[in-house]
Order: C-alpha cells, then structure tokens, then sequence
C-alpha cells in the first residue's frame, strides 16, 4: 500500500454499501483504502485479490475495534446500522484516534429515522470536536451516491 496517500478506513466493508464505498474511493485513487471487515467473514474475493485495499478485522460495533481499525487514518468512512449505539461507538473511535474527516453513512434508515438519527449523531459530534458528513439516503439505491461520500475527501 502506498503510505503517501491518505488512508481512509471503511466500516461494515462488507455491506453492500461498503462495498460501493471501497470501489468509489479505489477509483478516486487519491487514497490507500483500509476496510474492516468482521472477525468471522472472510475477505470478499474483490478485496483480498486488491493489492490497494488493506484488510483489518474487527467488530464494527465495538470501540477497541475501531480505534485499532482507525490508527493512522486520515479519514473514516463509518457505515453503520440505523441505531445509536453503534454510531457513538464509532465517535468515539474518532475521537479518540484524532482522524480528520468523517463520512457517515447510515444504512438501512427511512427518511424520518434517519433525519433523527442523523442529528443526534451530528449533535454528538461536535460534543467530541469531531467533523462529520452524514449520508441518510440514497446509497443503496443510487450507484451514483458512492462518489459523493468518496468526494467528501476530495474537499
């Protein structure tokens, strides 16, 4: 992996979201991709057989995990499922790794769930001083909508 780019680390790489993820910032090219993927899965093919994409396993859900997952990343792409617990977790890891940019992708919320959730998250955020991009629709919908949150970075 090339260390002069920066390193963008992806939660629930294994998602389907995430795997868009991980393919929109490989074609951006400006980043070394990290991806985490759960301590039971195994590496998906189109991983393993990336010599780009660096493997880390962990628990998405779990602050340990990420904040391991998260050493020495400039950013995180944080897909997560449409509940607070698991999205705290991941603030938390930033936070506390000192990563720079934030994108946050909320899988799997409707429009009202998500808008709600997507406050609340912002809202702790910046308690944390962390900066964060929240994405609540279109990423499992619109095969566009990858190169948006990999245009996060870009900015």
């Amino acid at each position: 992996m090339n260390e002069l780019r920066p390193v963008v680390l992806v939660t629930r790489a294994c998602s389907d979201a995430g795997v868009r993820i991980v393919e929109a910032l490989r074609r951006h090219g400006g980043f070394a991709v990290r991806v985490m993927v759960p301590h039971d899965h195994g590496a998906p093919a189109r991983f393993a057989a990336t010599p780009d994409v660096e493997i880390v396993r962990g628990d998405s859900n779990d602050f340990e995990s990420l904040r391991q997952a998260m050493a020495g990343c400039w950013g995180v792409v944080g897909c997560a499922p449409a509940a607070l617990p698991p999205v705290l977790a991941l603030l938390d890891a930033v936070a506390d790794a000192g990563v720079g940019r934030v994108a946050l992708i909320l899988e799997g919320a409707n429009e009202h769930s998500g808008s709600e959730l997507a406050g609340e998250a912002a809202e702790y955020a910046l308690s944390l001083g962390v900066r964060i991009d929240v994405v609540t629709r279109g990423v499992e919908g619109d095969a566009a909508e990858p190169e948006v949150v990999a245009g996060v970075f870009a900015r």
